[in-house]
């Protein structure tokens, strides 16, 4: 129902700041009502007179949205109520390492397996904002929750992380009738200090592949060239690899991410969309021996465990990447120092970032200056592979056989 007649509200000087107040249409239990609201929108010293603030940007705007014709009266709920009927509607539908995360932000993390959840270093977006009305959230409370999440010594990128996951909540709450405005305007956050990102240098990565056993020498090798992530390298079949087209062998092999596992669960890669590598000579032929064993199989995982199933990406790390690293001395890294390992443009469009300005111009297009690119990545991580025949170290994959 849109408001019967204009409504002018008022302003008032409360203390050291101007405040509007308003009369306001909601829903409660499905009746509706009418209440008094009030919002706080300048200090004094920036509009000496009443009538120049009422010129105010705020109050105009607020004015405009109470008298419109397409007017509706709101939900009424506070953001406790609001976060568990949006967590039960909309998160359920995300990914699975999506739900995760916010799920963490918004009430804590949830104890696995029987075990106590651990101990959380910050509080929650609802123990901060449960009891507040989602109507009256403003961009004073989101800049006040960002100063107070620094304060507590959070990152900048944990901040962050905080305030996309209220955006995309935000978005629902505009959608489903419960406010109408845009809290995150002109958002200050802290300065970010700059971070020492781990990152395997190229003897590392030369190191690590030529030390290791099989199957995580390939492994190793494979993401090297590519920098794929931990949970698609895991969940990587024999139909993503294109060792040739129309039975002639191709001298330069193809990858395709099209999932990923996380917790378990396949799903799909972090950019929602296939990704498309191509490998070295070297490599190349490493992979033609080594997926001897499952050619024509194209449900068949390239790596697996002991047992023959899944690489779990959490043990891979922890019970096979760290003791090599520990074993070689090298003191920091894990699976993600491989995508940072080399900085080059050609690589940065190979990682699948999401954000343009991350990727600087992606594209699926397999071009020369990949299929270059490629072939010395493979030179440099394993340059005792010669072109044209097999080294010692290609040779130990003949024993290899994946179950």
């Amino acid at each position: 129902m849109a408001r019967r007649r204009f409504q002018r509200g008022s302003v008032v000087l409360r203390g050291d700041s101007w405040e509007f107040r308003w009369r306001d249409d909601i829903f409660v239990d499905g009746k509706h009502t009418r209440v008094g609201r009030r919002t706080k929108f300048a200090p004094r010293k920036k509009y000496p007179t009443k009538k120049l603030a009422w010129r105010d940007d705020f109050v105009v705007r607020r004015q405009q949205e109470i008298n419109s014709p397409t007017y509706r009266p709101l939900h009424r709920s506070n953001f406790r109520e609001f976060a568990d009927k949006w967590a039960t509607q909309v998160l359920v539908n995300l990914e699975p390492s999506t739900q995760a995360s916010m799920r963490s932000q918004l009430f804590g993390a949830m104890p696995k397996d029987g075990k106590k959840a651990p101990p959380r270093k910050y509080p929650t977006l609802v123990e901060c904002l449960g009891d507040l009305e989602v109507k009256d959230i403003s961009n004073e409370i989101m800049q006040s929750l960002v100063t107070y999440f620094k304060n507590q010594g959070a990152p900048t990128k944990t901040i962050k992380n905080l305030i996309t996951t209220m955006r995309m909540i935000w978005k629902t709450v505009k959608a489903w009738g419960y406010a109408t405005h845009d809290p995150f305007a002109e958002i200050v956050f802290p300065d970010c200090a700059p971070v020492e990102v781990p990152f395997f240098k190229q003897d590392h990565m030369r190191a690590l592949i030529s030390q290791s056993e099989e199957p995580y020498r390939t492994l190793w090798w494979l993401t090297g060239e590519t920098g794929i992530r931990r949970g698609e390298v895991c969940a990587l079949r024999e139909q993503d690899v294109s060792l040739e087209i129309d039975g002639i062998p191709l001298e330069q092999a193809v990858v395709v991410v099209r999932r990923k596992v996380w917790n378990g669960k396949i799903g799909r890669p972090k950019s929602k969309r296939p990704r498309t590598f191509v490998l070295s000579p070297q490599l190349t032929r490493h992979l033609r021996a080594f997926m001897r064993p499952i050619v024509g199989k194209p449900d068949r995982l390239v790596f697996t465990n002991s047992e023959g199933g899944m690489l779990n990406p959490d043990n891979l790390v922890k019970r096979h990447l760290k003791p090599a690293l520990k074993k070689l001395g090298i003191a920091r890294g894990g699976m993600h120092a491989f995508r940072h390992g080399n900085a080059t443009k050609i690589r940065q469009d190979r990682l699948g970032h999401v954000d343009a300005n991350t990727t600087l111009g992606y594209t699926h297009r397999v071009s020369a200056d990949e299929c270059a690119a490629a072939a010395k990545l493979g030179e440099i991580l394993c340059p005792n592979v010669s072109k044209g025949e097999n080294s010692k170290a290609f040779e130990k994959v003949e024993g290899y056989t994946i179950q």
